[in-house]
């Protein structure tokens, strides 16, 4: 496929993204493009070690006593931030829309699999860690309340709010573990995750998700899956990124579930990947 022929899809890309970093003063946030908004929680910041999995610097948001459904980690969620979406436009080859987002995290601490972690994108102004049920018009890397051991999903859903949750398992050429190996969703677990949508007139099939894992012991990241999926958002709906955390209503003990948070990315793409 070659470039779009618009300059319109560039145009989309240098630069329209949005990127959240850390900052070094505990309860403000940082970002480019936007206002990151936070909900409950302790916040805190740490710089990077000399260890392989830590060397990034973090806000870690962690959770905090009698208090269920916490919201843990950063979002957009201003009317102003919602401008990432599959696209419509069908006519000329000018494949307008589409994505990639990207976010490295920390597991700081996971008490037990009746927590929630949702990393990606929605057209809903509200988080979608706070509540097993899923937001319309959302796509993500996602584990609920009820799910298992270690058991990580692609979610997408539609503005119908039909749910289509794909668990996300080792492709033909990944490197052990695979991603539902016991460990993958546990404290102390530095994660690589991506996504990313050709615009929606190149195909049904169009979204594509990774995620790697740093692993601190063979001091190499490791890609535990790839998968592309199909369904999810509405072509006409934008969408903002949020990467957060929830305790869930089964553990309200202070610190039982924290998020580092080391940077979240998401712009438009500029053709060349089509």
């Amino acid at each position: 496929m070659t470039r779009p022929s618009s300059p319109w899809q560039r145009g989309l890309q240098h630069f329209n993204g949005v990127l959240f970093l850390p900052n070094s003063v505990d309860g403000t946030e940082r970002g480019l493009g936007s206002a990151w908004t936070t909900g409950g929680g302790t916040i805190t910041h740490t710089g990077g070690s000399t260890a392989f999995d830590t060397q990034l610097k973090r806000t870690i948001y962690t959770q905090v006593v009698t208090t269920t459904n916490q919201e843990l980690g950063p979002r957009l969620s201003l009317a102003g931030d919602y401008q990432f979406w599959m696209g419509n436009d069908t006519t000329n080859h000018d494949y307008l829309g589409g994505f990639y987002m990207s976010a490295i995290f920390r597991i700081g601490a996971w008490a037990a699999d009746t927590g929630r972690l949702f990393v990606g994108l929605t057209g809903s102004a509200n988080p979608m860690c706070i509540s097993d049920t899923e937001l319309a018009n959302t796509l993500g890397l996602w584990h609920e309340t009820t799910d298992t051991q270690d058991q990580l999903f692609m979610v997408a859903v539609t503005n119908g709010a039909a749910v289509t949750k794909t668990q996300l398992t080792a492709h033909s050429g990944a490197v052990s573990p695979v991603v539902n190996a016991p460990g993958i969703l546990a404290a102390g677990v530095t994660l690589l995750w991506e996504m990313w949508a050709f615009p929606s007139s190149v195909g049904t099939v169009n979204t594509n998700c990774r995620l790697s894992k740093f692993d601190a012991t063979t001091k190499a990241v490791t890609e535990v899956v790839w998968n592309a999926v199909g369904g999810g958002p509405l072509n006409t709906v934008m969408m903002a990124p949020q990467c957060q955390m929830s305790n869930g209503t089964a553990d309200t003990t202070a610190g039982h579930y924290a998020i580092e948070v080391a940077n979240v990315y998401c712009t438009a793409p500029s053709g060349e990947l089509l």
